[in-house]
């Protein structure tokens, strides 16, 4: 009897770590659906809007989401490399919205493949050590951070913001 239950309690955990990591890749792919549609309804003419001089420009915000979510799981989830732009580059709306979608895809895919096993696997964070599960909460909090700043972005130019999916 002790071997069944601790095969059904491997089973069991087993599928709940499944069923988390596909929450999280779920959850991401609702935010890169989310993310572009901001984008999208934002004017190519307002891509320079700030609402106050301590705010990045729209088009800026969107670099810094490119860079941090590439960064992230590229250095810490095994991801690979990706052309970062520079943050104070000039990008236009349709150039910008390819490499939002570009990135976005890169940071999935990196999130779909890291296997589930290695998420207690300590990495070396300038913040400290930590298990790299917190990495991919952290990319899906610094994501739902700046969105909901881009959604400030759009209503002070008049704009209703997309209907928020989060699940």
């Amino acid at each position: 009897m002790s071997v069944f239950m601790s095969c059904f309690t491997l089973i069991y955990a087993q599928s709940d770590i499944q069923i988390i990591h596909e929450a999280h890749v779920t959850k991401w792919e609702n935010s890169k659906a989310f993310m572009l549609e901001c984008m999208e309804l934002m004017p190519a003419d307002q891509y320079n809007f700030k609402p106050s001089e301590d705010e990045m420009e729209f088009s800026k915000l969107c670099i810094h989401i490119i860079q941090n979510m590439v960064w992230l799981s590229g250095d810490y989830l095994d991801g690979g490399t990706f052309q970062n732009p520079e943050k104070d580059a000039e990008i236009g709306k349709e150039e910008l919205m390819t490499l939002m979608t570009r990135a976005l895809n890169f940071a999935g895919t990196a999130l779909a493949q890291y296997p589930p096993h290695k998420w207690k696997t300590k990495v070396d964070f300038f913040a400290g050590e930590m298990p790299s599960i917190k990495i991919i909460h952290l990319m899906h909090d610094h994501m739902t951070h700046h969105r909901g700043q881009i959604s400030v972005y759009l209503r002070l130019n008049g704009i209703k913001p997309p209907r928020y999916v989060g699940w």
